[in-house]
């Protein structure tokens, strides 16, 4: 009804949409040199001065890119106006194809949009200054890609950041692993735990007898391996000489006077992992008082467990104990992945470990952190008749979790590995 009452006549006619042109992208970039005496490339915006590149910089990126075999050979497609990179030039740059539209070469310098396409030769150093800071990978990654592009270049910060002693150091501490619970013993003092501790400026020897809770604590006249040794023989002497003697990584242990002490003595002495001490399962107490033997003796002869139970008795309560304790412990703990044999670590706790992405010939790179869930087995409880859940064992090699079945989840749906796992490199 409008157009009716207006005073022009309109004629109305179909243009199909490749015809429809639209001016006005040249209206807004029109040029303002009206007296030709300029030239077109004088009217371009150069991105070269407006980065935060000082000029030797620059020169060096210039001489860098006639140098690159690869660049040389782009930069003479991209000047020819070839749109098809894939049909102008051989397989090098046939990775630039998805990106040719924004590519283009200003002052000998290879552009993609307004990042610097970095030679090779200078990658590395490029990859240093950006992490000069020590500021992580995400940092790292915003850092670069606010001028640097190159192929590949996402992985190669991370690569570098990874390898970095500085940031790994400051890593946060991995997640705890399930519980991996000592053997219950079939008898008593068949395997003990031996620790030192100081109470009122004296040292101390702790000695604990896995099955039964029975201990001892003995003066130590100095924390010397000879000493320790002393001591322990006299314990031996009045209780047997274990099958297993548990400790620590302390001096007075770690001696190769101790070492000969267990070979003639014939009994296995067994370390724990290094800044590991709770591997030990035990740990001596610090409210030891010397005016309290008859609460020693009181314990002694009434211990926290019955001592009316018989040996079979008591080993199947050892064992229930333990997996109720491995029951709370795992809820929040997923093992981590099983080292290969032949890789090359540090003698520590797995949790203390992580992947070495340093080049070595000799060494295999494995992830450290894989967070599979746990698959969960019910088990019967022999003490109560109730059934508990208890994980299952870990597995003691790769080929032994690769054969296993599927995990699923309670509904059946079969639990998958995230994929920001699949770039390691096995």
């Amino acid at each position: 009804m409008q157009l009716r009452l207006q005073k022009d006549t309109i004629r109305l006619a179909y243009h199909p949409g490749k015809e429809m042109f639209l001016a006005d992208t040249l209206s807004r970039a029109y040029l303002r040199n009206n007296d030709q005496t300029g030239t077109l490339e004088e009217e371009i915006i150069h991105l070269a001065r407006f980065l935060p590149v000082i000029k030797d910089r620059l020169q060096e990126l210039r001489q860098e890119t006639q140098a690159d075999k690869t660049l040389v050979k782009l930069t003479k497609v991209i000047l020819s106006g070839c749109s098809e990179i894939s049909a102008c030039v051989s397989a090098p740059l046939q990775p630039y194809f998805n990106i040719r539209d924004e590519l283009t070469v200003q002052d000998g310098i290879v552009f993609k949009g307004e990042r610097i396409l970095i030679p090779e030769t200078m990658r590395m150093d490029m990859l240093r200054r950006i992490h000069s800071s020590h500021i992580g990978v995400e940092g790292s990654l915003r850092r670069a890609r606010e001028n640097l592009f190159w192929l590949g270049m996402t992985k190669d910060v991370k690569d570098f950041v990874t390898k970095c002693d500085t940031c790994r150091s400051f890593d946060g501490k991995q997640r705890k692993e399930t519980l991996v619970s000592h053997d219950v013993p079939t008898r008593p003092w068949a395997k003990v735990a031996s620790d030192l501790f100081s109470y009122n400026s004296k040292e101390y020897l702790v000695t604990v007898d896995y099955f039964s809770n029975f201990w001892e604590v003995d003066y130590l006249r100095s924390t010397m391996s000879k000493t320790v040794i002393q001591t322990l023989k006299a314990l031996f002497a009045r209780y047997g000489i274990p099958d297993t003697l548990v400790s620590d990584n302390g001096p007075q242990f770690a001696s190769t006077e101790f070492q000969q002490f267990a070979r003639e003595w014939e009994f296995c002495h067994v370390n724990s992992s290094p800044k590991y001490p709770q591997r030990n399962g035990y740990q001596p107490s610090s409210a030891f008082d010397e005016s309290t033997h008859k609460d020693t003796f009181a314990y002694k002869r009434d211990p926290p467990s019955s001592g009316s139970l018989s040996t079979e008795s008591q080993e199947k309560q050892l064992t229930h104990l333990k997996r109720r304790q491995a029951l709370y412990y795992n809820r929040g703990a997923r093992d981590l992945r099983p080292l290969d044999i032949g890789e090359k670590t540090y003698r520590r706790n797995r949790r203390d470990l992580r992947p070495s992405q340093h080049a070595d010939t000799d060494a295999h790179i494995y992830e450290d952190i894989d967070e599979k869930p746990v698959q969960e087995q019910p088990i019967k409880d022999t003490l109560t008749g109730q059934t508990s859940v208890n994980p299952p064992s870990r597995p003691t090699s790769a080929s032994q979790s690769d054969s296993a079945p599927p995990l699923t989840t309670r509904s059946g749906r079969v639990v998958k590995e995230p994929s920001r796992f699949k770039d390691y490199v096995n």
